[in-house]
């Protein structure tokens, strides 16, 4: 495996968080990195598993790319929506 490994840096991450029988649930998140900019939301049940949807927008680019959050924490998966 090449890809690689390091720090991501966001000039902006937020959001809400709430817990709930035992998942976490991330509302209003909202993340910038110079041109990519993302919205959405995520839930991380009690056995780590992942389920969410992003909203991602390239200044580059018109339109907004719609992405399904899913996996484990130990292996994401990020896949483009409908």
């Amino acid at each position: 495996n090449n890809a690689p490994v390091g720090r991501t840096h966001f000039d902006e991450l937020s959001g809400r968080l709430t817990l709930g029988n035992g998942v976490q649930h991330y509302r209003q998140l909202k993340l910038s990195a110079g041109v990519l900019s993302a919205s959405g939301y995520l839930d991380i049940d009690a056995t780590r598993d992942l389920d969410g949807h992003l909203q991602a927008t390239l200044e580059v680019r018109p339109g907004v790319v719609p992405l399904v959050v899913s996996g484990s924490l130990g292996t994401p998966t990020l896949r483009v929506g409908r």
